[in-house]
């Protein structure tokens, strides 16, 4: 039997005891996180062998047929994302920011054993409106160490 459980608390605080937690995941919010704090919460509630997985998306990409109509579809996806995330994150979270623009792959991951991942999510045949549209999520994964399974 899976017994679940859903504290609500920070991430650099986690009201889960030690040693308690099997998987702990992440979905675009680890841009937010004080980082410093969060690897010693991580490593202070993983059971051995337990998992942390942390998932982001990049911006979303345009293709269409015609090259104008794509350039201004994606210069209007640009000029949003960088309105908001200069607004929200930048401005909130500098550290955090870097992070998002370079896909996870400076975060220092509480534990050795690490793997990476990237996908596309979308893409396929286009709409009526001849528009594709296409995501990368990337993701990130660390396992503490402990015996042997």
């Amino acid at each position: 039997m899976i017994h679940w459980n859903r504290p609500v608390g920070r991430a650099e605080d986690l009201p889960t005891p030690d040693s308690s937690v099997d998987l702990i995941t992440s979905a675009t919010a680890s841009h937010y996180f004080d980082w410093t704090e969060f690897r010693k919460e991580v490593n202070r509630v993983l059971k051995p062998n337990g998992c942390l997985a942390v998932l982001a998306f990049d911006i979303i990409y345009i293709d269409h047929p015609d090259d104008v109509i794509m350039k201004k579809l994606n210069d209007c996806i640009d000029s949003y994302l960088d309105y908001t995330n200069n607004r929200d994150l930048k401005a909130s979270t500098p550290v955090g920011y870097q992070h998002m623009k370079e896909k996870y792959t400076t975060l220092q991951l509480p534990f050795a054993d690490q793997k990476s991942i990237m996908t596309i999510l979308g893409g396929g045949d286009p709409d009526v409106t001849m528009v594709t549209s296409w995501m990368p999520i990337f993701i990130r994964f660390a396992r503490k160490p402990g015996t042997n399974l």
